[in-house]
């Protein structure tokens, strides 16, 4: 299959998510989300190894996947009170604090150094870049409440509001925060470095096929909110709205506040710490509101697309051509994923979120090589150079 067949086909596929997103929007993308998932995290990873991560240096992917089993131990909602509580007894209580109070900012850490390694391959001006890193992560942090979450209920209101509510209000706004915390890891991955992919192939190879498709990727985006706004269409379903809400809805929260002009700092610190009566308030919000119904169309057709664009491009970049041995080992590990999230879709998420994390912050050196190679092409096409003549050839 040619590259112009491949670009027609993921029209279709863009079609076809759109179409999805807008009948079952949570529940397809909880479906994408475990089924798909798991098998382009795997595959891609894989791909990337065997191109040595577009990093200069073989083991330049090292310190990245460090950064992403650093950000694991300090997710306590990911890891669990149990095994929380274990790394606690084993002496690790400090770090782990730590590492859960810089979680975001390990993020940053880690796209800049994938920046840092795709730039510079001497270690010297290596060395000199990753002090300014660091020195921008420190000026960025913004800390946590002082106060532990064992003696909240025991407090009064006002030092509620003062040593609990203010802290998180001032680092959900961070922009730092938002950016590296809640966006990055989400929907900038999976739908604007999608398609910088789409437009930076379109643009090497001049292809007009491949400009149609990226103008489409960006006009089924726009479609989710303006093609019958305010439509919540079928309503999410029990099962959706329970495994939403335990795993994603911080994020409709976030894209309310950030880009529906209204603030729910409160509500995002009742999903934490409001208890029951705080998640309902917060489930009422996000399954009921006509906004948060767009954004939930969005996700859904972001996150599908996304998975079944990687499937769509094996003629095209030869993800599947691995070893034997290594296959085999993909597909049972994503069979048996599958199987983890049909016993528990909460367990699921959390014992496959370092993999789910893993890829992202390992494909930051090929997307910064994206960032790079679009530039080199607009500037090639606005200073009148053509590209360099390449063989036809029919990809099998």
């Amino acid at each position: 299959m040619n590259v112009d067949r491949v670009n027609y086909l993921n029209n279709g596929l863009m079609l076809v998510s759109l179409v999805a997103a807008f009948i079952l929007p949570f529940e397809v993308f909880l479906f994408s989300y475990a089924i798909l998932g798991p098998l382009h995290y795997l595959t891609e990873i894989s791909w990337l190894h065997d191109r040595q991560y577009f990093a200069p240096r073989k083991l330049d992917w090292v310190p990245l996947a460090v950064l992403g089993l650093l950000i694991l131990l300090g997710a306590k909602t990911i890891m669990g009170d149990t095994i929380y509580g274990w790394l606690e007894n084993a002496g690790l209580k400090n770090m782990v604090r730590f590492l859960g109070s810089y979680g975001y900012d390990i993020t940053f850490v880690a796209f800049g150094l994938a920046l840092i390694f795709v730039v510079f391959k001497d270690w010297t001006y290596r060395s000199a870049a990753i002090i300014i890193l660091l020195l921008c992560a420190y000026i960025f942090h913004v800390p946590d409440p002082s106060i532990p979450d064992s003696t909240i209920s025991k407090i009064s209101y006002e030092t509620y509001q003062r040593k609990v509510v203010q802290p998180y209000e001032n680092k959900w706004n961070d922009p730092v925060f938002k950016l590296f915390g809640v966006y990055v890891p989400t929907l900038i991955h999976v739908y604007i470095f999608t398609g910088l992919f789409m437009l930076f192939g379109a643009l090497k190879g001049r292809s007009r096929s491949g400009y149609v498709s990226f103008g489409f990727f960006i006009l089924c985006a726009i479609a989710c909110f303006v093609v019958l706004p305010g439509n919540s269409g079928i309503l999410a379903g029990t099962w959706a709205r329970t495994n939403y809400a335990e795993t994603f809805s911080q994020l409709s929260i976030h894209l309310l506040e950030d880009f529906g002009g209204k603030k729910y700092d409160d509500l995002l610190v009742k999903s934490a710490f409001g208890g029951d009566a705080g998640k309902a308030t917060v489930n009422e919000l996000i399954f009921s509101n006509p906004l948060s119904i767009m954004f939930a169309r969005f996700i859904a057709f972001a996150y599908t697309y996304h998975y079944l664009n990687w499937f769509s491009k094996t003629s095209v970049i030869k993800w599947h051509r691995v070893p034997k041995v290594r296959f085999a080992i993909v597909i049972a590990a994503w069979v048996a994923s599958i199987f983890l999230y049909l016993y528990d879709y909460e367990v699921g998420f959390r014992w496959l979120f370092l993999l789910s994390f893993l890829h992202v912050m390992l494909e930051f050196p090929l997307n910064h090589q994206s960032f790079i190679g679009i530039g080199k092409e607009l500037g090639a096409i606005f200073s009148g150079k053509k590209p360099v003549p390449a063989k036809v050839k029919q990809v099998q």
